[in-house]
């Protein structure tokens, strides 16, 4: 079995792993390394990003995120995305919102928040500024964009490109 994306609790307490193949999110303590828990992925995760502060662990897959409060086990959003490539998302620092290939998604409950213009082919990583206000996309397309990540009322503001 080939484990991806290790990911380690912010109470130091597991380390979450997961696979592409059918098995769900274990979570191992790892004084013991015995298997705590798990939480069911259909189909399988490719990657697991865990909030800023703790919170929420997410487990990405080819069609979706999962969203789970750590504490509780729950289940607390599904995002789904349709078939996107592989895409690495991104907690906000407050852990209220998710970004994956350019829509922000209240990570309390799934609601999309914001859709940003995207390229065509995506973006395979996005991350937020510290204070939560802008997201970056390093873009499919060979550029980084940059928007503002406030959920707005009217169209997100696009901010410059950067070409390799």
């Amino acid at each position: 079995v080939l484990f991806r994306s290790p990911t380690f609790s912010s109470d130091g307490r597991y380390i979450f792993s997961t696979n592409a193949s059918s098995l769900p999110v274990t979570a191992w303590e790892i004084e013991s390394g015995q298997q705590a828990f798990t939480l069911g992925v259909e189909g399988g995760a490719e990657g697991l990003v865990l909030s800023l502060d703790g919170t929420r662990l997410a487990a990405i897959s080819g069609t979706g995120t999962k969203v789970w409060d750590v504490k509780s086990r729950a289940e607390v959003g599904t995002v789904n995305v349709g078939f996107a490539f592989f895409s690495q998302p991104a907690f906000s620092p407050d852990g209220k919102r998710i970004a994956r290939d350019g829509v922000v998604w209240d990570a309390r409950n799934g609601h999309e928040a914001l859709t940003l213009d995207v390229p065509p082919r995506g973006c395979a990583s996005m991350v937020f500024t510290r204070d939560g206000r802008r997201l970056i996309g390093g873009c499919m397309d060979g550029t980084i964009r940059i928007w503002d990540a406030t959920p707005l009322e009217s169209e997100p503001k696009s901010l410059p490109t950067v070409a390799q």
